[in-house]
């Protein structure tokens, strides 16, 4: 490993090494999915693919170097060589219930809290379940990667699998390298899209909304509740309401968890926490790393807004925050406090995961599933997006600090009902006239 001078944490890993020193023992930062392999497979040759993509993937072998840091400059960082993370193959053919063993193994791994500086933060493993069967497990700290580099890097893995598994050459390395990112993010700094997007947050945020009260009595428990995934919702009902608004699916959910959120509280001025990738260049969109976002959806919503209406509100504020999504959350946060000492970041989360897919390793199919997508700050509202044919993915995710299971459990019951309604009424029908009716 080598001292790199000029690779420190960018100001999202920042936030999230802060945060993980603050509260060492929390194991929120892991992340974690696996792939479900089914088909003819070559463990063999599914290791050299995962050794060429690690020798790729520089964020995988990133390790924060706190010793030599300061607080001008921040964290450095050391980067270890390929080879750095190997891939643990662990064969379950002879073992009872293998899948249930080894979702257990995973679980117990995802729950252990990593040292920054000390531990390796990223594990590989290799399940074979049966000849045909086989679980990839890829598990690491949110300082390495968001969703969108974990997408990347499975792609990235499934195209060489493919490759060698057809006797080629595996195509040309498509990442782009870490000093890359640091350099676009010294620029944006000083440039005047920083300005600009800074002026757009400001006076939005000038007079911030009270946070939603959404929550019950507390669990009294650290980490995170969990529902989910699986819905009854089809995709092909979503995608259909979603052609007559004249938008894409991904609105139509998060317009009717602002309906929703509206008959449940009465609040007409609140903000939905959206996650974004904040990533609008090409070597931002091409390297796997941690550059993921979160910024506030401002909305205004009352009884007699229509279906229509909140769709088009909705599609026009989501618009407009991506058009600024390079902007942290976490300093506008800051800056919001500056004047309004109570403001916090908003209670509910929405946030639309489009990486749950099916990848294609040679005449293998890989099922993309996900484990734990970071920490849960208030409740979060994960959405998957099925095939045309198949269901809404639904994932709800909860402080257990904040609230309890029957909270979130209740919140995903209602939710989806009133998700349900939505997509069956007619554009001009008001917010309050959606069925099924919930009071305050």
């Amino acid at each position: 490993m080598r001292l790199t001078d000029e690779l420190r944490l960018s100001a999202a890993q920042s936030e999230i090494w802060t945060a993980q020193e603050r509260a060492p023992e929390d194991p929120q930062f892991n992340c974690a999915g696996f792939l479900d392999l089914r088909g003819p497979f070559s463990a063999e040759l599914f290791a050299r693919a995962v050794e060429i993509v690690d020798g790729e993937c520089e964020a995988l072998r990133l390790l924060p170097d706190p010793v030599h840091g300061d607080d001008r400059s921040g964290v450095p960082a050391r980067l270890a060589g390929p080879g750095h993370i190997r891939l643990e193959t662990i064969d379950l053919t002879t073992t009872e219930s293998a899948e249930a063993a080894a979702l257990a193994w995973m679980e117990g791994d995802v729950a252990t809290p990593l040292r920054l500086g000390v531990d390796k933060l990223a594990r590989l493993a290799l399940f074979t379940l049966a000849p045909d069967r086989h679980l990839f497990y890829l598990r690491y700290h949110h300082l390495l990667l968001d969703g969108y580099g974990q997408a990347l890097y499975l792609r990235r893995l499934a195209r060489v699998y493919s490759a060698l598994a057809a006797g080629q050459r595996p195509p040309r390395r498509p990442f782009g390298v870490l000093t890359e990112l640091a350099d676009e993010a010294r620029a944006y700094a000083a440039s005047a899209d920083h300005y600009a997007d800074r002026a757009y947050w400001w006076v939005l945020m000038t007079d911030p909304p009270d946070r939603l009260a959404v929550g019950g009595a507390p669990d009294q428990s650290d980490g995170v509740l969990r529902t989910g995934p699986e819905t009854e919702v089809a995709m092909r009902a979503l995608r259909s309401a979603a052609d007559t608004l004249d938008t894409h699916w991904s609105v139509v959910v998060v317009a009717s968890l602002a309906g929703y959120l509206h008959r449940l509280t009465g609040r007409e001025d609140f903000v939905i926490g959206l996650p974004v990738r904040s990533r609008t260049t090409p070597v931002s969109l091409t390297t796997p790393a941690m550059l993921s976002n979160e910024l506030p959806l401002r909305m205004s919503v009352s009884g007699d807004t229509t279906v229509a209406a909140l769709a088009t509100q909705t599609a026009t504020a989501v618009r407009d925050l991506l058009s600024h999504q390079r902007f942290r959350g976490e300093e506008l946060y800051r800056s919001v406090r500056a004047a309004h000492p109570d403001a916090e970041p908003p209670t509910v989360i929405a946030n639309v995961i489009p990486f749950d897919e099916v990848l294609t390793f040679g005449d293998c199919a890989g099922a993309v599933r996900q484990l734990a997508v970071g920490p849960a700050r208030g409740l979060s509202f994960d959405f998957y997006g099925g095939g045309q044919d198949g269901r809404l993915g639904l994932d709800m995710r909860a402080a257990a600090s904040v609230f309890d299971e029957s909270d979130v459990d209740g919140h995903r019951a209602r939710f989806l009902a009133f998700l349900e309604a939505m997509l069956t009424a007619s554009a001009d029908t008001p917010i309050e006239a959606v069925e099924p009716l919930y009071s305050h």
